[in-house]
C-alpha cells in the first residue's frame, strides 16, 4: 500500500517533539510494509514571513504530488490547516483516491470557525474515514461536525506508544525524595504554572520533594520567572526539550506524573500514556483525554478540573501509601499502557485502511 502522507506537524532537528506522534504513525506503518512516498511535511515550527513561505511550498508540494498518482490512500494529519488546498484540488479536479483525515485536537477545537470551518466541512464531506484520537474526541468531532457517518469514524490512538521505548528501568536507584514530573508543551492551558505551586505547596509541608519539567512553547520565560517566585528553584528541574530516546530516563526519575491540562483539544494526551508505561502513576483533571484512560485509585488519580488543591491532595494521598499500595497502582498504569502499544495499534489501523482500497 503507498500513502501520500500530508501533515504540517512533523518533527525537525530544533524541534524533536514538535509533531512527534505523525513521525511513530508513520513508522510504525512502515514496519508493517506501508510505503510513503513523496510525503509534503511542514518540520518545526516557524514564525513570519518563514512560516508562509514554508506553507506557500507545502500545498505547491501537495499540488504537484496529487497528481502523480503514486498512491492508493491520501492521509492528512490535522485538518484545519491542510484543508484550503484540497479545497482548491477537489473543486477543480477529480478526486483520486481515498481520503483519511486525522484530527488532532486544537485543528476541531481551535481553527474550526470562519473560513477555518468552511473549508474544513467541505474537506471532510469529501473524505472517506476520520481517525480521531480516543472516544472523548469522537464526541467532540460529531458536535462540530453532526454530518458525519459513525461507520466513517475510527479511532487510533495518535500512533500508540511505543513499549521499546517506554518502559520500567527497574535498576534505576531512586532516593528518598518525592519526584513530581511534568512533560508538555510549555503553553496556555497546559498547566505548567499549577505544576510549579503543587511543588511549591508540597515543599511548604516540609515533604522532600523535586519537580522535572520537560519541554518548550511560547511562556518559558513565564515559567522560569514563576519558579523563581515560588522560591523552587532549588526544587524544579527545568530539562528543556528533551529527546525520546532519553525521555524514558526522566520518566522513571518520576514517582508521580502530573498532567494538569486544562485544554478542550487535548485529545488523548499521549505522555501521560508515556508516564503509565515506565510504570509511574498519573494525576490529571477529570476532563478531555486523559480521564478516558486514568481511573481514580486505580492507575492514576483524577481531579475536579482546575482544582489545584486536589492535586495537592492526591500527591500526598499517593506519598503516604504503603509501598504494596504503590506498587499496585504503577502495575495497573503499566497495564493500561501495554493496551495503547504501537504495534497492535498500527495493525488495527492498517487494517481499517485496507477496507478502503477498494473505494
Amino acid at each position: 500500500m503507498k500513502v501520500f502522507l500530508v501533515s504540517n506537524i512533523y518533527p525537525s532537528k530544533d524541534h524533536p517533539d514538535y509533531g512527534v506522534f505523525v513521525k511513530n504513525f508513520r513508522t510504525s506503518l512502515e514496519e508493517l510494509g506501508v510505503k510513503f512516498p513523496n510525503p509534503s511535511l511542514l518540520l518545526g515550527r516557524s514564525k513570519g514571513i518563514q512560516k508562509i513561505g514554508s506553507y506557500f511550498f507545502h500545498y505547491l508540494r501537495i499540488f504537484k504530488t496529487y497528481f502523480k498518482n503514486d498512491f492508493d490512500i491520501i492521509y492528512i494529519h490535522f485538518i484545519s490547516h491542510n484543508a484550503p488546498i484540497f479545497y482548491g484540488i477537489l473543486w477543480l479536479f477529480a478526486k483520486k483516491a481515498p481520503i483519511v483525515v486525522n484530527v488532532h485536537g486544537s485543528d476541531v477545537i481551535s481553527y474550526n470557525h470562519g473560513l477555518y470551518r468552511f473549508f474544513n466541512t467541505y474537506l471532510l464531506k469529501k473524505t472517506d474515514l476520520v481517525v480521531v484520537p480516543s472516544n472523548y474526541f469522537l464526541n467532540q468531532v460529531f458536535q462540530k461536525f453532526p454530518f458525519l457517518e459513525m461507520d466513517k469514524i475510527f479511532i487510533n490512538p495518535s500512533g500508540g506508544i511505543d513499549l521499546d521505548r517506554f518502559y520500567p528501568m527497574n535498576t534505576l536507584q531512586k532516593d528518598e525524595t518525592l519526584t513530581l514530573g511534568f512533560v508538555s508543551r510549555i503553553d496556555d492551558g497546559k498547566g505548567w504554572g499549577d505544576f510549579i505551586k503543587v511543588v511549591a505547596r508540597i515543599k511548604r509541608k516540609g515533604i522532600n520533594v523535586k519537580g522535572i519539567m520537560v519541554g518548550t512553547g511560547s511562556q518559558v520565560k513565564e515559567m522560569l520567572a514563576q519558579i523563581k517566585d515560588e522560591t523552587v528553584s532549588e526544587e524544579i528541574h527545568y530539562a528543556g526539550v528533551v529527546d525520546q530516546k532519553k525521555l524514558v530516563h526522566l520518566y522513571n526519575q518520576m514517582d508521580i506524573f502530573i498532567f494538569p491540562s486544562t485544554r478542550e483539544a487535548e485529545s488523548l494526551g499521549l505522555v501521560g500514556l508515556e508516564a503509565m508505561a515506565c510504570g509511574i502513576p498519573i494525576i490529571a483533571f477529570n476532563k478531555a483525554g486523559a480521564k478516558t484512560y486514568t481511573q481514580d485509585g486505580e492507575n492514576g488519580f483524577l481531579c475536579t478540573p482546575g482544582n489545584i488543591d486536589e492535586i495537592e491532595q492526591k500527591v500526598i494521598l499517593f506519598n503516604n501509601l504503603k509501598q504494596f499500595e504503590k506498587d499496585k497502582i504503577k502495575i495497573n498504569a503499566i497495564d493500561t499502557a501495554n493496551k495503547f502499544g504501537k504495534g497492535s495499534t498500527a495493525e488495527k489501523m492498517l487494517k481499517r485502511l485496507k477496507t478502503l482500497e477498494s473505494l
